[in-house]
């Protein structure tokens, strides 16, 4: 036990340093975009059928589920309405046990937790292209319209994650048949009455609670009430682009294909230091949806999912903020800097 660890320590570090902000491949000062390359595109402005889901700021309060925001925006484009992004978050921990590096990843997050004394938590972070795909083989996904992202009190997301918690918790407390009614008419109805979002039978709550981990129990729960709701998901392929590094006909080439997708109508879901960009830094996932030719240099628009604040932007780096739509501005030289990787549905 001690053994595992010290290996999940130690894959958690490597990680981390690994992702720290630094130049992330040499910028050749020689090589910037024409005028004529770059051109003008917004998602949100731009494209007829999401352009004002992509005006709207997103929040993901205390939660770390960028990924899954990320991977929302790809699939709300791929099948023309918006996506749950609390479902594409979740989704991606059904493929937890089939992968071993997530399965690290998430055992060393579960531990590091439940240290504080949460015997059942949720597991925080997580992959765009694992939600994809975990989505993908499921065929549908759940609308944004019928289980909404919020952080407003009365429907927090966060706090329906505390209270689902605290039911998994109690339900493993309960080892009779005559405690499992109980919950039933306790537990589970004091649990949907303070979360009239989630329109499921209290008997059907209670199906989902013998899952075995907490986020599998979570999303049989969210499937259960959506089921009705369901958008379809057609099968797609996943593309990514990776960055290059010292030549200058390399880096033309990265930003070409980043280009063309975009006036494609195409975002890409881009995973990268978030010390490039704002005061604190850490792993994090944002959405690519806009360029403009701007003081003479190609600039990108990024969807973030910090509200509609502008504080903790770096000024060096970030040369916009649009609050209104939770998004900001960078160059081309930051954006080459700070991308890990860029993922999209093709």
């Amino acid at each position: 036990m001690y053994l595992l660890k010290i290996i999940l320590l130690f894959s958690f570090i490597t990680s981390a340093l690994a992702e720290l902000p630094s130049e992330n491949g040499k910028w050749k000062d020689s090589f910037s975009q024409e005028k004529k390359d770059c051109g003008n595109t917004d998602l949100a402005k731009d494209h007829p059928i999401v352009g004002d889901y992509f005006s709207r700021p997103k929040d993901q309060g205390n939660i770390a589920w960028c990924y899954g925001f990320a991977a929302s925006d790809l699939l709300t484009v791929k099948v023309g309405k918006p996506v749950s992004s609390i479902h594409t978050s979740v989704a991606f921990q059904s493929r937890l046990n089939k992968n071993i590096f997530h399965k690290v990843s998430m055992l060393f997050n579960r531990e590091l937790r439940q240290s504080y004394g949460n015997k059942e938590v949720f597991s925080e972070g997580g992959s765009v292209k694992s939600s994809l795909r975990a989505l993908r083989k499921k065929k549908k996904v759940c609308s944004e319209e019928s289980l909404p992202f919020s952080t407003s009190f009365l429907e927090s997301t966060s706090r329906l994650l505390e209270n689902f918690e605290e039911l998994k918790r109690s339900f493993h407390e309960y080892k009779s048949q005559e405690d499992a009614e109980h919950l039933i008419c306790s537990d589970i109805n004091t649990f949907l009455t303070s979360h009239p979002q989630i329109q499921t039978p209290p008997f059907k709550v209670l199906m989902s609670l013998n899952e075995k981990m907490i986020e599998n129990s979570f999303e049989k729960l969210i499937e259960l009430h959506c089921s009705k709701k369901s958008i379809p998901v057609p099968k797609f392929k996943i593309g990514s682009i990776i960055k290059p590094h010292g030549k200058k006909k390399r880096t033309k080439k990265f930003f070409k294909k980043i280009n063309s997708l975009l006036e494609e109508g195409k975002p890409l879901a881009i995973g990268y230091n978030s010390g490039h960009i704002a005061v604190e830094a850490g792993a994090h996932s944002s959405t690519l949806i806009g360029k403009r030719w701007k003081d003479g240099k190609c600039q990108y628009k990024i969807r973030n999912t910090w509200g509609e604040s502008c504080i903790g932007y770096r000024k060096d780096t970030v040369l916009d903020c649009n609050s209104d739509q939770g998004a900001f501005w960078v160059d081309e030289k930051t954006l080459y800097r700070m991308s890990v990787s860029l993922d999209y549905i093709e």
